[in-house]
C-alpha cells in the first residue's frame, strides 16, 4: 500500500503546472491593488500633516504615470483640493471643471445589483465611478474656487449644477434640504452674478441667515468658510452571510468614520471676537446615513461574486480529483483544499474597489458678515479637544459693496491616523442581511 500511495503522488501535483496561468495573474492583480492603496497613504500623510507641497508632488507623478488610466478622473479630484488648500484656486477650479465633463457617477442606493458587483469587483479595475454626494461636492468646491477668484458667472454655472443635484427626486428630504452650507453659498454665487431672483429661491431653501447678509452703504461682504475633519472613507471589511446553500465570506466597502475636525472655531476680526463660527454642512454624517441605506444593496452585490468563486474552486477541485479512489482519500482531501485555496485567491485577488475621494472635509462651518471698507485683520482659531489651539490669520481688502472669500481647510496639519476596518461578523440574522438575500431573489440577478 505504501509503494501504491507513492506511485500516485505525481497525480496530485501534475495538474498545478496547468493551473499557474489561471493562479499568477490573480496572484499580480492582488498584489497591485495593494500598492495602489498603500502609494495614497502616502499622499494622505503629506496633506494632513502640512506638507501641501509633497502631497501635490505626489499626486503630479501619479497623474503622469497614470493620465488615462482608471483613477484619472479621482485623482485630479485629489489635486484639486491640495491645490484649494493652498489657495491656488485657478488652477483648483480647471481640474475640476475637466472632471466634471466626464464624471461618472453610480448611486449605490439605488443601482441594479448586478451592475453594482461588476463595477466594485472588476477584475480590469473599472474607471472610478463617483457616489452622488461626491459629485455634488465637486460642484461645492468649485463654487468656492470662482469665489476666491471673483469670477461670479462661473460661480453661478456651479451654483446652478449644485442646484439640480439637490432638487432630484430621489435625494433624501434631510439631505436634500440638510445640506444647508450648498443652497446658501449657491445663493451667495447666484447673487454676486445679479441673478437674484434664483438667488432668492436658494436663501429661502437654506435656511441659513448666517450666509444672507448682505452689505450696506460703505460696507463689504466677507464670507468666512471652515473645510474642518476627514470625510469618512471606504474600507476594505468582511462579513458573512449564508447565500447558495452555505456560510459565505464575503468581502465588501465599508464606510469608515474619520475626525469631524476641531469641537470649537472662533472668527476674529481685527482682533475682536466675532463669536463662533456655525457648522452649516455635516457631509460626514451625510455620507454614514446614506450608507446605511446602501448598505443591503452592496451586501448583495458582494454575494454575488460568490458564484464565480464557486465556479473556479469546482474547476480545480475536479482537476486535482481522482476518481478512482474514495472521498476520503488523501489525493482528494488535497483537492478538495486546492479547489477552498483557488476560491479564497480569487477573492483576495478582486476585493471591492473602496476608491473614494478621501481628502474631502467632515464639516464645513461658515458665515458670511458686512464690514467697514477698507483693511481688516481676519483670524481663525481651531480649538483642539485637549484645550491648545491652532491659528490663522489673513490681512483682507474691502471696497464699498465688494466682496472677499477667507477659505481655510483646518484637516491641513492636524495630522493624519489611517481608518480602520471593521470587524467580520456573520449578518445573516440582520435586517440588512435579510433584505441582500431578497435582493438576490429579484431579478435581473442570476443564481447558479
Amino acid at each position: 500500500m505504501v509503494v501504491a500511495n507513492r506511485s500516485r503522488a505525481p497525480s496530485l501535483v501534475a495538474p498545478l503546472p496547468l493551473l499557474l496561468p489561471l493562479l499568477l495573474p490573480l496572484l499580480l492583480t492582488a498584489a497591485c491593488r495593494g500598492t495602489y492603496e498603500a502609494r495614497f497613504d502616502a499622499v494622505q500623510r503629506a496633506y494632513y500633516s502640512g506638507d501641501l507641497e509633497q502631497a501635490e508632488d505626489l499626486l503630479r507623478s501619479r497623474i503622469r504615470r497614470e493620465d488615462g488610466g482608471a483613477d484619472a478622473d479621482l485623482l485630479r479630484l485629489e489635486l484639486a483640493q491640495v491645490l484649494q488648500a493652498g489657495e491656488h484656486y485657478a488652477e483648483a477650479s480647471v481640474l475640476l471643471a475637466g472632471v466634471d465633463d466626464r464624471l461618472l457617477v453610480l448611486d449605490y442606493s439605488d443601482a441594479p445589483v448586478d451592475e453594482l458587483s461588476r463595477v466594485l469587483y472588476s477584475p480590469d479595475r473599472a474607471r472610478w465611478h463617483a457616489t452622488p454626494p461626491e459629485r455634488l461636492m465637486l460642484n461645492v468646491q468649485n463654487m468656492l474656487n470662482f469665489l476666491g477668484q471673483g469670477e461670479w458667472e462661473d460661480a453661478a454655472v456651479e451654483a446652478r449644477r449644485a442646484r439640480q443635484q439637490l432638487i432630484r427626486e430621489h435625494v433624501p428630504a434631510e439631505d436634500r434640504y440638510g445640506s444647508r452650507f450648498v443652497w446658501g453659498l449657491a445663493g451667495i454665487c447666484l447673487e454676486l452674478a445679479g441673478a437674484q431672483g434664483e438667488a432668492q429661491d436658494c436663501y429661502r431653501d437654506a435656511q441659513t441667515p448666517e450666509l444672507e447678509r448682505r452689505p450696506g452703504a460703505d460696507e463689504g461682504s466677507l464670507l468666512v468658510v471652515v473645510q474642518d475633519g476627514q470625510a469618512p472613507v471606504r474600507v476594505p471589511a468582511l462579513a458573512y452571510l449564508y447565500a447558495y446553500g452555505a456560510p459565505r465570506r464575503l468581502q465588501l466597502p465599508a464606510l469608515a468614520p474619520r475626525s469631524r475636525g476641531s469641537p470649537r472655531v472662533d472668527l476674529l476680526v481685527d482682533g475682536a471676537s466675532a463669536g463662533p463660527l456655525p457648522e452649516l454642512l455635516d457631509y460626514g454624517g451625510q455620507s454614514l446615513r446614506r450608507y446605511d441605506d446602501e448598505f443591503p444593496r452592496l451586501l448583495a452585490a458582494a454575494a454575488l461574486q460568490v458564484v464565480p468563486r464557486a465556479y473556479i474552486a469546482d474547476f480545480v477541485e475536479r482537476g486535482l480529483s481522482d476518481h478512482d479512489e474514495p472521498a476520503g482519500s488523501p489525493q482528494n482531501t488535497w483537492a478538495r483544499f486546492g479547489g477552498f485555496l483557488a476560491g479564497e485567491l480569487v477573492a483576495e485577488a478582486l476585493p471591492a474597489d473602496t476608491r473614494c475621494w478621501t481628502l474631502l472635509p467632515a464639516t464645513v462651518r461658515a458665515t458670511r458678515i458686512s464690514l467697514p471698507a477698507g483693511t481688516h485683520t481676519v483670524a481663525i482659531a481651531l480649538s483642539g479637544p485637549g484645550g491648545d489651539e491652532r491659528r490663522a490669520e489673513w490681512t483682507v481688502q474691502l471696497d464699498p459693496g465688494g466682496f472677499a472669500l477667507v477659505q481655510l481647510t483646518a484637516a491641513v496639519g492636524g495630522g493624519f491616523s489611517p481608518a480602520a476596518s471593521p470587524l467580520a461578523r456573520d449578518l445573516t440574522a440582520t435586517t440588512a442581511g435579510q433584505q441582500a438575500l431578497e435582493l438576490l431573489r429579484q431579478p435581473p440577478v442570476s443564481t447558479p
